[in-house]
């Protein structure tokens, strides 16, 4: 309670200056937030064009097990032919790292800046152009690198360096590895 005479005492023009006070601050907040959105709005797409470019690189799905079959001979070429094979990965890693700042956007308890279905998408593109890089270069080694090796040896030490080298989350099928172990010990002719 305010005493009259005392230093707690404000005056309705003091009352007057705090409550403008709050409607300044408060219009400098909604001001900041439309910024704020409208920031995250354009780097949401820009980030998912980035992503439709790189979904764009992956050829069309194709079972391994066909792959494997002369029937699958021009997917083949067509993966290991890809012009967007090389950029592939930096790509990836370059969207992983767009997407996992977007995620930092949102705080638990406060309304997302980016919805969880982006963040999800952008995920999933960033997983199956890594898949597409894995079997890329498995099926390059095998039909391509491996019949060119000379040695049992060398042969072995490819393909083991190249699938302990593959992230746990994005590893080489396991037809793929029997077939790579397969040829590097000679026992396959693919």
């Amino acid at each position: 309670m305010f005493k009259v005479g005392t230093a707690d005492r404000f005056s309705f023009t003091e009352l007057d200056s705090i409550a403008q006070g709050d409607a300044v601050l408060s219009e400098t907040l909604r001001q900041t937030g439309l910024v704020i959105d409208g920031t995250v709005g354009t780097w949401v797409s820009d980030i998912t064009a980035f992503a439709a470019v790189l979904s764009s690189w992956i050829p069309p799905a194709v079972s391994v097990e066909v792959l494997l079959t002369a029937e699958g001979a021009a997917a083949r070429k067509t993966l290991i032919g890809n012009p967007n094979y090389a950029p592939m990965g930096g790509a990836c890693e370059i969207l992983e790292a767009a997407n996992k700042l977007l995620a930092t956007l949102n705080v638990t308890g406060q309304p997302n800046l980016v919805p969880a279905q982006v963040i999800e998408a952008l995920a999933k593109v960033v997983a199956n152009g890594r898949d597409c890089v894995v079997l890329t270069f498995s099926l390059f080694l095998l039909f391509d690198k491996l019949p060119r090796l000379t040695t049992q040896e060398s042969r072995e030490a490819e393909v083991e360096s190249f699938l302990t080298g593959l992230r746990p989350e994005n590893p080489c099928p396991e037809t793929l590895q029997v077939a790579l172990r397969a040829k590097a010990k000679g026992t396959i002719a693919r």
